[in-house]
């Protein structure tokens, strides 16, 4: 079925010498299976179109000689099954939405876990993937074509991505570049839950104040790592004990503001990292610290949660050296940020800007987003070496 298309495939018939004809017995009897045969043919196509498959992705389906996906039975368990298995979308033939066999008579309660949509649906405009509420992504298809537009993935759009940032970085840069010629100060503090969270290029003194308004917050048990990891900067960086059993961070920044009283001109930037949970809990708003005699008003910001709802705890290092790079702007200048947004009054990542096939799955999503922001950074700190 796969070589009746294999030009909307991608697959170059005049590398396949001798073309092999792989027949199930019984399979033109319509009955619970073949089941794997869509599963089976999107395989070969990756294999002689040289495409990668999303590793997300689970597929059902029997498949006919001209690339039809029909109906299977089972679908329930098999759903199942590749939830089970960590995937996040699942292709099923379009006939299995409705019938004896078809989604329409699962349970609510199952249907509710599931974000259910044609492959017209899917590559339009949709609603998005509710991670908090969705289970699996499920894509009914009626042709193998539409299941390799979905399950392949496509290096172009990666690397799109990245030239994105970069050219995000330099305009973002410019607005540094003008943000140091006013000479504010910028009273920060991190909050640091594990030495890795502290990267060595925060430490790097790019910014032309050898960050004198950086406090790190740390609980005790970090402290004599945390002194070693410091050392290697050589900057001035003021290290505070902070038990989130015992305190709350708005006494803490009230704490640090009140340290700095003599250091502060009566616009001075001030900024908050960390985890958004944490923020949470204590409560700590933005009106709490609104702009007056001594500072413009306070950006919060959480380094390991998203818009989307997920946590993202690998991206907490490229992230705090965002935050304190943007700490230095006007307060709403972040928003022109891509990856950014505000939820709750906290400054949040926003993955939106990765398309949707490649963010379901949290990991890989992870991945592309510190390589996006790792071009950014590089591409900011290589402006401001230059000005």
């Amino acid at each position: 079925g796969i070589l009746h298309c294999a030009a909307e495939l991608g697959i170059d018939l005049e590398c396949i010498d001798d073309p092999v004809h792989l027949h199930f017995m019984g399979a033109s009897t319509r009955k619970d299976g073949p089941s794997a045969g869509g599963a089976i043919g999107l395989a070969l196509a990756s294999l002689f179109a040289d495409r990668s498959i999303r590793r997300d992705v689970a597929m059902t389906g029997e498949i006919d000689t001209k690339g039809r996906i029909t109906i299977i039975g089972g679908l329930a368990v098999k759903l199942e099954t590749a939830a089970n298995a960590g995937c996040r979308t699942v292709i099923i033939p379009k006939e299995n939405l409705q019938g004896e066999q078809g989604i329409e008579r699962f349970p609510e309660a199952l249907r509710q876990e599931l974000q259910v949509l044609t492959y017209e649906e899917w590559s339009g405009e949709h609603e998005p993937f509710e991670y908090l509420r969705h289970e699996l992504q499920v894509v009914a298809v009626d042709h193998i074509v539409q299941a390799a537009r979905i399950a392949f993935v496509d290096d172009a759009v990666l690397q799109d991505l990245e030239a994105g940032f970069v050219e995000h970085g330099k305009n973002m840069a410019e607005l540094l570049v003008r943000a140091r010629l006013q000479h504010k100060p910028c009273l920060q503090a991190v909050l640091v839950k594990s030495v890795d969270e502290l990267d060595p290029c925060i430490l790097e003194s790019l910014y032309g104040d050898s960050g004198q308004g950086l406090t790190v917050l740390i609980t005790p048990e970090l402290r004599d790592a945390l002194a070693a990891r410091l050392a290697e900067g050589g900057r001035p960086i003021q290290v505070r004990g902070y038990d989130a059993r015992l305190e709350s961070l708005s006494v803490v920044m009230r704490e640090i503001l009140a340290s700095r009283m003599g250091e502060r001109s009566a616009d001075a930037h001030l900024s908050l990292v960390a985890p958004f949970y944490f923020l949470k809990r204590d409560g700590i708003r933005s009106d709490s610290f609104p702009g007056n005699a001594g500072y413009e008003g306070i950006k919060i910001f959480a380094n390991n949660y998203t818009l989307q709802g997920v946590k993202i705890k690998n991206c907490k290092g490229v992230l705090n050296q965002i935050y304190c790079l943007l700490a230095y702007l006007p307060m709403d200048l972040w928003q022109s940020c891509p990856f950014l947004a505000r939820q709750d009054g906290i400054i949040v990542a926003d993955l939106s800007f990765i398309p949707e096939a490649l963010r379901l799955d949290v990991q890989r999503a992870e991945r592309i987003f510190i390589g996006c922001l790792r071009k950014w950074l590089e591409t900011i700190r290589d402006r401001l070496r230059e000005k």
